[in-house]
């Protein structure tokens, strides 16, 4: 996905749009964090990963679908750190409360994969999700990113 052709006003805005780097003490620090949180477990539910979505997909699947709607989560970090493993067990709840399919995209982090890598990792987690819809019997009108 070109997001530069997306909106072509923005273009020569991005040489001086810099992000600020990451150090890997930071990234450390920050993903360190995440893992001294404390935690409920996590509902027992059947976890599907899907490699051949994009850079790789998760789905929550509830025993009892109650909805033919799918969330498709990207976890916070802003796109430097994290992981979607952090949110396992509100993917888990929310698919459970509202019988629903949870999706998880496991997008590429930067610095090491510079802008649009975890866009368009995101895309195409979306684009699978779309493209396989109907094998999850989700209406793609009720998707919510």
């Amino acid at each position: 996905m070109d997001l530069n052709c997306e909106v072509p006003e923005l273009r020569p805005l991005l040489p001086k749009f810099r992000v600020p780097g990451v150090s890997p003490f930071v990234r450390f620090v920050g993903n360190g964090l995440f893992r001294l949180l404390p935690g409920r477990p996590v509902p027992e539910l059947p976890l599907e990963p899907h490699a051949d979505a994009g850079r790789g997909l998760c789905l929550f699947i509830p025993e009892v679908r109650t909805r033919d709607g799918a969330l498709l989560w990207i976890h916070g970090g802003g796109l430097i750190f994290g992981h979607p493993t952090t949110d396992d067990r509100f993917g888990a709840e929310i698919a459970r409360n509202l019988g629903i399919v949870v999706a998880w995209v496991r997008y590429r982090l930067a610095p090491a994969h510079p802008y649009p890598a975890s866009i368009d990792d995101c895309h195409d987690a979306w684009t699978w999700l779309m493209g396989n819809a109907n094998t999850f019997d989700i209406n793609p009108a009720r998707v919510a990113i």
